[in-house]
C-alpha cells in the first residue's frame, strides 16, 4: 500500500500522525494563548497561601525556639544542695567527696555573697527614707512650729495619734511619728500652700493699707522682734498667750530676744 504508516484510519487521525487539528510539532495551540484575569487571579492566590503558610512556619519555628531558649535558662540555674543530697550522692558513688565539698563551698560563697548584697540595698534604702522624713519633719516644724510645744492641742493630737499607730502595730520610730504628724496636720503641699497664700495675704496688706501699718507697728518698721512674726509663726505665739504659756507680748519679746540666731532665721526675724 503506497499510503501505508501515513495513517491507521481512526477517527480523528489524518496522514500526518497527529491528532487533527494539533500542531504538526506535537503542542497545543492552548500554549500560545494569552492567561486569562480569572487565571492569574486565581495563580496569585494560591501563591499567596504558599507564602503564607511558610511565614507561619517560620514563626512556629521562632517562637519554638524562644520557648526552648527560655526552659534552658531555667534549666541552667544552679541547684542548691542539701548536705544530705551531697552526702547521698558521695555514698551512691555519683560524686567524690571532695566535689562534694567543693559545691558545698560554692553555694555557700553564692549565698554570702547575694546576703550581703541584699544587706547593702536594705542599708541605702533605709538611709534614703531616712533622710527624706528627717526634711519633712523639719518641714512640718516649720510651717507648724506649736507642735513644739508640748501643751499645744496640735501636739496633743499628733502624741493620740502616734499611740493609736503603735496600738495597731507600727513600729516606735520616726516613720511612725511622721505617720502621726501627717494624719493630723495633712499634707506638707497643702500646708505650703495655706502658708504661701497667707504671707501674700500679708505682703498686700502692708503695701496697700497706707498709714494703718505704721500706726499698728510703732512707725511700721518692726521695732520690736515679735511685730515682725508672720502667719503660723504669729498665731503660735498669740496661742500662747490666750493659753497662759505667755504673759503678754512684752514676755515673747524678751523670749525672742535671747533666742538663738537659727531659731529667729526660722521665724523670720531680723537677725
Amino acid at each position: 500500500m503506497e499510503n501505508e504508516g501515513a495513517g491507521t484510519g481512526e477517527p480523528g487521525q489524518t496522514g500526518s500522525g497527529a491528532p487533527e487539528g494539533g500542531s504538526p510539532k506535537g503542542g497545543s495551540e492552548n500554549d500560545d494563548k494569552p492567561i486569562t484575569a480569572r487565571q492569574l487571579k486565581a495563580a496569585l492566590a494560591s501563591q499567596r497561601v504558599s507564602f503564607e503558610e511558610k511565614l507561619s512556619a517560620k514563626d512556629r519555628e521562632l517562637q519554638a525556639f524562644k520557648e526552648g531558649v527560655g526552659t534552658r535558662e531555667k534549666r541552667d540555674e544552679p541547684k542548691a544542695y542539701t548536705k544530705a543530697q551531697l552526702k547521698a550522692a558521695v555514698d551512691a558513688g555519683q560524686i567524690t567527696q571532695e566535689q562534694a565539698d567543693e559545691t558545698w563551698d560554692a553555694q555557700r560563697e553564692t549565698q554570702i555573697r547575694e546576703s550581703a548584697r541584699t544587706e547593702a540595698l536594705n542599708a541605702v534604702n533605709e538611709h534614703a527614707t531616712k533622710e527624706r522624713i528627717d526634711a519633712d519633719l523639719k518641714s512640718y516644724k516649720r510651717l507648724k512650729p506649736e507642735i513644739l510645744d508640748t501643751t499645744s492641742e496640735e501636739r496633743q493630737e499628733i502624741e493620740a495619734e502616734f499611740k493609736a499607730l503603735r496600738d495597731r502595730g507600727m513600729p516606735n520610730d520616726l516613720r511612725t511619728e511622721f505617720a502621726a504628724i501627717r494624719a493630723v496636720l495633712g499634707p506638707l503641699a497643702k500646708l505650703e500652700k495655706a502658708a504661701s497664700a497667707s504671707r501674700s495675704q500679708e505682703s498686700h496688706e502692708e503695701t496697700g493699707g497706707g498709714g494703718e501699718g505704721k500706726q499698728k507697728g510703732g512707725g511700721g518698721s518692726g521695732k520690736k522682734l515679735h511685730e515682725h512674726l508672720t502667719g503660723e509663726n504669729k498665731a503660735f505665739y498669740e496661742r500662747g498667750i490666750k493659753q497662759g504659756r505667755y504673759k503678754d507680748w512684752d514676755a515673747v519679746e524678751a523670749e525672742l530676744k535671747y533666742a538663738r540666731p537659727s531659731v529667729r532665721q526660722r521665724l523670720g526675724l531680723p537677725a
